[in-house]
């Protein structure tokens, strides 16, 4: 199956490292976008955050490329991911059999 992980690197509830792990564990078509210099649940919380637009983001173009079977996801995964100063990825596409 299919996986994306979201994790801040400064994540003091549950250590990067161990997403780092399950990442390097899993099976491709796999993704590991990191958030630099937050923690654990920033973005996802009311208060504005820098990397909520990106997370939304990334997050969709997720769903459309595994679920839709939208090829041009992959492309939106990485450009919303982008400038690097506030996230980076990593993917390993591996092969998909879904729609």
């Amino acid at each position: 199956l299919p996986l994306m992980i979201v994790h801040a690197d400064q994540d003091l509830t549950l250590p990067y490292r161990e997403a780092v792990g399950a990442y390097e564990d899993a099976a491709a078509p796999k993704w590991l976008v990191t958030l630099h210099e937050m923690a654990h649940g920033e973005p996802y919380e009311d208060t504005p955050d820098p990397a909520e637009d990106l997370v939304v983001a990334a997050t969709v173009a997720f769903w459309d490329r595994y679920l839709r079977g939208d090829q041009t996801a992959e492309r939106r995964i990485i450009e919303a991911v982008t400038p690097a100063a506030l996230a980076t990825v990593v993917f390993e596409a591996g092969r998909f059999e879904g729609p």
